[in-house]
C-alpha cells in the first residue's frame, strides 16, 4: 500500500498534468499520464482524486456525454512549487 507522501506526489503530478483553457484532458488521460510516470492506480482513484482536488484548489470539469474534461480557468494564476517532483524527495 501507498504511503501518504507517495500519495501526495501523485496527487501534486496530477495538478501539473491538468492543463489551462482552452486546452483540456480527460480523466482517462490523466489517468494515462499517470501510469506512464510509474503510478500504479485505478481510473476510480483518480477520479476520486480529482473530486477532491478540485474543491481545494479551483480547477474544472466539463462534461460530454460520460467523458469529463479537466483544465484550469483561464483567469488562475499559476501555481508553482519548484522540486515537487518524487525524484526529489531526499
Amino acid at each position: 500500500m501507498a504511503n501518504h507522501s507517495d500519495q501526495v506526489y501523485r496527487q501534486w503530478q496530477l495538478l501539473r498534468a491538468i492543463p489551462r483553457a482552452p486546452q483540456r484532458r480527460s480523466t482517462r488521460e490523466l489517468y494515462e499520464h499517470l501510469r506512464h510516470n510509474g503510478y500504479d492506480i485505478t481510473v476510480r482513484s483518480v477520479q476520486r482524486d480529482l473530486a477532491a482536488l478540485s474543491t481545494q484548489f479551483g480547477f474544472v470539469d466539463e462534461t460530454q456525454g460520460r467523458t469529463a474534461y479537466w483544465y484550469w480557468p483561464e483567469s488562475f494564476r499559476v501555481l508553482d512549487v519548484p522540486g515537487m517532483d518524487p525524484k526529489d524527495k531526499g
